[in-house]
């Protein structure tokens, strides 16, 4: 299973790219800075810190833009990120998975930084995905974490805040 960890610590991220708003087919959807550094891992693994299982995360040739982000059982790469308490984002990302599902899971923007929503995916070739989460008045940082239990590719991973504004949560005014 390849899994996206949004938690709520770890080191300092760099300067972001400037802002740009993503189109697709289905419209404008986020505004703002990527605050993820070198999500199309043009740059290799700038930006990432990576997990200690030698060769398990690779940057390989041929994915939707270039450069792409493979992990297998044991690799990780992973990146933390300052936001905004109380504000909308949207995550986008293009997953492939040949054999398991992709898992999103975002943590870390609840209540006092705690809380995680888990997202399946598992499509075999290319897509683009995309999760809209609201931080908690709390939530001042995340983490992404990209893992696999068996192979998963990653790709133009993009964290904004979103144009939508502030989506309601349960328990929430």
């Amino acid at each position: 299973m390849a899994a996206l960890l949004v938690a709520g610590s770890a080191p300092a991220l760099a300067a972001a790219p400037a802002a740009t708003a993503v189109v697709s087919a289905a419209g404008v959807r986020a505004a703002g800075d990527n605050l993820i550094e070198n999500g199309d891992f043009e740059g290799y693994f700038r930006g990432w810190n990576t997990g200690s299982t030698p060769g398990a995360q690779q940057i390989l040739d041929g994915g939707p833009t270039g450069k792409y982000l493979q992990v297998t059982p044991g690799g990780y790469v992973e990146q933390s990120v300052d936001v905004k308490p109380d504000t909308a984002y949207e995550l986008m990302l293009n997953t492939a998975t040949p054999q398991l599902s992709a898992t999103v899971r975002l943590s870390g923007a609840g209540s006092s930084g705690s809380g995680s929503q888990e997202y399946r995916y598992d499509n075999r070739e290319w897509k683009e995905h995309t999760v809209r989460f609201t931080t908690s008045p709390e939530s001042t940082r995340v983490t992404l974490r990209l893992y696999s239990s068996s192979v998963g590719y990653f790709d133009d991973v993009r964290l904004a805040e979103s144009l939508c504004g502030a989506l309601k949560q349960p328990g929430r005014s």
